[in-house]
Parts: C-alpha cells; structure tokens; sequence
C-alpha cells in the first residue's frame, strides 16, 4: 500500500475516510499518536477489511514496545551510544543524567510531559545556562532514541527552550607568563618530561589528547608536517589533520631525538599530563587558585600568537581542527585581535 498523502477527504465512517477520486483511507488515533494510510482500493467492503487488519496491526505493534522506567531506560541508551563516544563525552552525559534521574525516579518514560520537563526547569534554577543546555541536550538525545525504538511518539523536550549562556572571556598566558612558567618547570626539575610536553602543546596548539597519541612516524620533517590522529579514539571530530612543523616544534621535536632516528610506533611523549606541573608552576608564579594554567590555556595561547602575527582566522580554525571557517576563532578570540590592534595603533606615531 502507498503512504498517505495529504489531500482533502471525507469522512464515512470511523477512522474510515474517501477522497474526491473515491480511494478509500485510515485515519486514526491511537495511545495519542496519529496514523494515517491509503487503503489503496475504491471498494468500501475490501476498504472495511484493510480497515481493521491496519488497525490491528498498529495495535499489536504497540504492544510489542515495552513502557520503560526512566531509569532503565537511561541505562539502556547509555550503553547504546558508549561505543560512538570519546570516554570524556560519555563521562559528561552519565553526570548530566546522574543530575537529572532524582527528579524522575520512578516514572515512566511515557509519563515524562511537557508540565513535568517545565517543573525540571524550575528546580534547576541554580544551574548555569551552560549546565542547564547540557543537560536538556542530553534529554533530547535520550528521547530521540526513545522515539526510534517506538517507545514515545513525540520528543517533549523540545518545548523546553535553551537558556542563555555566560561566555567565559578566555585570557591566554602572555608570552612572559608563558617564559616564566617554563623557567620554574626547568630550574626545580617538577618533571623531566614536563617541560617539552608543555612546549609541544603551546607550539602547535593541538588538544591534550591529541599530543598524547603523536607517534615519530607522524612527524614528517623532510615536507614540514605534523599528522594529527588521536590515535585509535581519533580527533574531537574524528577526522584527521595534517599541521605545519612549526619552527618551534621543529626545533623542539629536533632537540628531544637529538639528531637520531626514532622508532616509527613509538609515542613522542609518554608523557599523559603535565596538569599538576602547570598548577605548581602557577601557583609559584603568584596566581589565585582558580586560574591556575591549564592544558588547554596552552591551546589559546597558540592561537593567540597567530592572531598577533595577522595569521587568517580560516587557516587558524584548520590547524585547530575547526571545521567552521574561522567562525569559532572570531567569537573566542575576537577580543584579543581588538586588543592587539589597539597596541598596534600605539605604534603610528609620524604625524605631518
């Protein structure tokens, strides 16, 4: 039988519709979701049969979807996309659930209402836009995967709007903080391994996972190019990237093989962390807790050098792995290009 389409019909019976062309049609309500189908015959006996064979059909269908906890559920579509997930990603949807499951315990999925997600909006006042979009994100995926299975007919979430999030003004090291951090790490020897790990990150400005997975055989000095892969789990967006060596890479990755040949399978760093040498670092340097450096402030100060030196937002986004254009450098950054150009303005002193 063909899908219902949309055209003008007239009722004769229950659920039982006829159009202008006499084509016979089921339209009917069941556990509160609509169907809708062409009976595919212009016989209203043959068309009362299909009737109720469609009927019975839906029904049974229906019956076979099991009416889920919310916390079974929640298990089930856990398990379901840990496979798909990097271990930080799945991390955070199991804490955002673990934050939202208190308010449904003991219901059922079905029961989960549009009234009901609003009174979960409520209660989570205190949460930041940040956290709140999170968790909602979170719901959305789960009653997607909900509907796929048949076990809701709509997502109900989808009613329950965003709310605005604060952005955090990122504030890269300088280069002096950046200088003098890397002189504490050398002088008190925190960690051997410590101080080239911080200068790989700060001179490429790949992620923390990503510079854990470089292998020698992704260094390829003779074309002056980095293969960034993230190793089996893959890149944040699971595409590898090729990036220029750049000069202080090189020198860098030249200075740790000291001029020899290097196993091809072997990692460059086994080094996974340098996060408590950089809060030591930091703290020794004078800053408040709270705004220790991180791995991840070594990225931004990456890019904050490019943006000094007038590199394009576009090809700043394609060595960050940025598959927006430069869209999210703009908004991240944009403040710091405003600054640098004041300093620049600075410098244009001749006058007539």
């Amino acid at each position: 039988m063909k899908p219902y389409q949309s055209t003008i019909l007239n009722r004769v019976a229950d659920n039982l519709y006829r159009s202008g062309e006499g084509t016979y049609y089921a339209r009917f309500k069941h556990k509160g979701k609509n169907f809708k189908k062409s009976l595919g015959t212009h016989d209203r006996k043959t068309a009362d049969r299909r009737l109720v064979d469609f009927v019975k059909q839906i029904e049974n269908k229906e019956a076979e979807v099991p009416d889920f906890l919310f916390q079974d559920f929640k298990d089930k579509w856990l398990e379901s996309i840990k496979p798909h997930l990097k271990e930080s990603s799945y991390a955070r949807r199991v804490s955002s659930l673990n934050q939202i499951s208190p308010h449904f315990k003991g219901c059922k999925l079905r029961e989960i209402t549009h009234e009901r997600l609003e009174k979960l909006a409520a209660a989570r006042t205190g949460a930041s836009g940040r956290t709140f979009n999170v968790d909602r994100e979170t719901l959305h995926m789960l009653f997607k995967y909900a509907g796929k299975l048949g076990v809701v007919s709509k997502n109900p979430i989808d009613a329950i709007p965003k709310r605005k999030e604060k952005k955090a003004v990122v504030t890269p090291p300088t280069r002096e903080q950046f200088t003098e951090m890397l002189t504490f790490l050398r002088e008190h020897k925190v960690s051997r391994e410590a101080v080239p790990f911080v200068e790989f990150l700060a001179y490429t400005g790949v992620r923390l996972e990503e510079a854990t997975q470089v292998l020698w055989r992704d260094i390829d000095f003779t074309k002056g190019l980095i293969l960034v892969t993230g190793g089996e789990r893959g890149t944040k967006n699971h595409q590898q990237r090729s990036i220029p060596l750049f000069p202080p890479a090189k020198a860098l990755l030249e200075r740790i093989s000291g001029g020899k040949e290097m196993p091809p399978s072997a990692n460059v760093f086994q080094q996974k962390s340098a996060r408590s040498s950089m809060q030591t670092a930091s703290k020794a340097m004078g800053l408040p807790e709270g705004q220790y450096f991180t791995h991840h402030d070594l990225r931004h100060f990456f890019c904050s050098n490019a943006l000094e030196n007038n590199i394009p937002d576009h090809v700043i986004a394609s060595w960050l792995g940025h598959k927006d254009g430069g869209i999210l450098v703009r908004k991240t950054y944009g403040h710091l290009r405003a600054s640098h150009s004041t300093e620049m303005a600075k410098l244009m002193t001749f006058n007539a």
